[in-house]
């Protein structure tokens, strides 16, 4: 049996299976404590998960600026890695720009662009790897949820 994750619209945008669906929303809530932000995921009822477009792509966006703060080398960036795939897929599934979930960062994490400068001064000491590492786990949840 599957969870449906539907927008505040009533559109169906991710229908994954029970366990992972459960997993992602605990995985979701948890981050959204850290960064402080509300992830805009509701609570699954009845096999469907209600997502608060704007919410989510501002949860999206807190969450690709805590990213960008980390190392791919990082142990937290590995146990985050795999949850941010998902949500980058789904922020742009939901509309946010292709590629640039980082607002105020002018990094573009999207995997046919390298680039790697910032606007923000707390990502300017950066490896070059980030922002392309952002965008293979984008692209691969891409690949996950179609």
């Amino acid at each position: 049996m599957s969870i449906f994750f539907v927008t505040n619209e009533g559109n169906d945008i991710w229908n994954p299976g029970r366990v992972t669906a459960q997993m992602f929303c605990a995985q979701v809530t948890s981050i959204a404590r850290e960064v402080g932000v509300e992830s805009g995921l509701g609570a699954i009822i009845s096999d469907q998960v209600i997502v608060d477009v704007e919410k989510f792509k501002a949860f999206a966006v807190a969450f690709a600026k805590y990213m960008l703060c980390l190392q791919p080398n990082d142990k937290a960036w590995t146990l985050l890695a795999g949850c941010f795939s998902f949500v980058g897929a789904l922020a742009e599934r939901l509309g946010a720009k292709p590629g640039a979930l980082a607002e105020g960062l002018d990094t573009v994490v999207h995997p046919t662009v390298n680039v790697t400068v910032h606007s923000d001064p707390a990502g300017a000491d950066l490896k070059p790897a980030v922002g392309p590492e952002l965008a293979r786990l984008i692209a691969n949840g891409i690949r996950l949820i179609s």
